[in-house]
């Protein structure tokens, strides 16, 4: 008899302990049940959240809008001004997009350095490659820009003052520009090899490579740019048109359709 209630109360216990279990199993279930709920409620497209979002949109296009009139205001004044000012427009391009790509070599070197350490370490090297990149400039820029120079300067009116002592110069430069261009290049190559410093070759070796491939890349390129602009304003205008409308139309329908 003993053994038989011992038996009794092992069973009640284990139903009274299944029971729990299963109850537990069911509230989860359930709570499980209400997140899902909750969450579709969140998701419908009359939320607070998709109001928002469709709110930033909304004022982001507007942001947009008006800074794109007032660039497009600013580039139609520059045309409007004529050539020279698209010229230096260009040149103030080509300077920005340099600056931004030694930035970029220099923060992905084997061997990163910033501005600090590489001034302490290397003190005037940052200046070497922007002089290598005027020279670059002084030669592009001379060989499209001499013959229009010339005329200018013969055609000038000035006989006395210190802007003859400018003419005459500029005149001496243009006359002999490749000439003038070698020894510019020589200096800059003699400069770059004596400011070699041990233990730091690789990095300085990478960034003139850098540097070259940013000339190809950032000036001779566009530098073909200034052709077009003295050849007639229109084969400047037109492709930045086409670019500038594409991108602003793809804008606007990506975000309206």
């Amino acid at each position: 008899m003993a053994e038989e209630r011992e038996r009794g109360g092992r069973a009640s216990s284990l139903r009274r302990r299944h029971a729990s279990t299963t109850g537990k199993k069911e509230i989860e279930s359930h709570a499980m049940k209400d997140d899902g709920l909750y969450s579709s409620v969140e998701s419908e497209p009359g939320s607070d959240k998709m109001r928002s979002d469709k709110k930033g949109q909304f004022s982001s296009m507007f942001i947009r809008t008006i800074s794109g009139f007032v660039f497009v205001s600013f580039f139609g004044a520059i045309i409007y001004l004529g050539h020279i000012y698209c010229l230096a427009l260009l040149i103030l391009l080509q300077g920005l997009i340099t600056r931004e790509l030694f930035d970029l070599a220099r923060a992905t070197s084997r061997t990163p350095m910033d501005v600090a350490q590489e001034n302490k370490e290397l003190p005037g090297f940052r200046p070497q490659q922007w002089y290598i990149f005027g020279v670059a400039c002084f030669y592009m820029y001379g060989r499209l820009l001499r013959d229009i120079l010339v005329q200018e300067i013969t055609n000038s009116n000035v006989q006395t003052g210190p802007l003859l002592y400018v003419k005459s110069a500029l005149w001496f430069i243009l006359q002999r520009h490749s000439l003038v261009t070698y020894f510019l290049y020589l200096f800059g190559f003699v400069m770059s090899v004596l400011s070699l410093k041990k233990g730091k070759y690789m990095y300085q070796f990478g960034q003139y490579a850098w540097t070259i491939t940013i000339i190809l890349f950032a000036l001779v390129q566009t530098s073909f740019l200034v052709s077009n602009i003295f050849d007639g304003l229109i084969w400047f205008v037109l492709p930045c048109a086409l670019v500038i409308i594409n991108d602003v139309t793809a804008y606007f329908f990506g975000k309206l359709f």
